[in-house]
């Protein structure tokens, strides 16, 4: 990854290569992605980041695609088979800090550690739209905009885990005792 300090953030860019893998249970094949990361590090760790995934359609040398006639095209072809489009915008947060987040027990993107992932994927063909017509530092300032609403729920959430688990500290053995008397699902 190519990353550089902007500020409060860290912005990257990633280029994750496209793969063949046809082969039973392999996977298929994928194109090239582009990732343009926005990271806002606290502490020594990065506890927020801000993906925009976009396809660019370009295929390893490998692929061949089939036309609707039976005849293959050559690899120039299945390179530029598809146009570059905008995959999702999705925000990776140490702490859970909204309805509808899916936890990943690894993210790249948070330097290992699990997260609690979400993504606008309208947002995101707004964001590639930015990026072609303006270029990547229109895109940097809108991604880095978006941040403080997530910095701070975040924050929130920290906080009132940090103060669930200080009450429950205090009150743990009434805590493990109503758990005790729940009746099992």
């Amino acid at each position: 990854m190519i990353e550089q300090s902007a500020g409060e953030f860290r912005r990257g860019i990633e280029l994750i290569p496209g793969y063949d893998h046809r082969d039973p249970g392999k996977g298929g094949i994928h194109h090239l992605h582009l990732v343009m990361l926005v990271r806002w590090p606290l502490a020594g760790a990065t506890k927020l980041a801000l993906q925009l995934d976009i396809g660019t359609g370009w295929y390893p040398s490998t692929v061949k695609i089939q036309r609707l006639d039976g005849q293959k095209w050559g690899w120039a072809d299945a390179q530029c088979y598809a146009e570059a489009s905008a995959w999702d915008l999705n925000l990776h947060s140490a702490r859970q800090v909204g309805e509808n987040q899916y936890n990943r027990k690894h993210c790249d993107w948070l330097d290992g550690q699990s997260c609690w992932c979400y993504g606008w994927s309208n947002r995101a063909m707004e964001l590639f739209k930015l990026l072609v017509d303006k270029g990547p530092d229109e895109v940097w300032a809108e991604m880095e905009s978006m941040m403080p609403r997530e910095i701070e729920l975040l924050q929130g959430a920290e906080e009132r885990e940090g103060l669930w688990a200080k009450w429950a500290g205090g009150h743990g053995g009434e805590i493990a005792a109503a758990a005790a008397k729940e009746p099992t699902p």
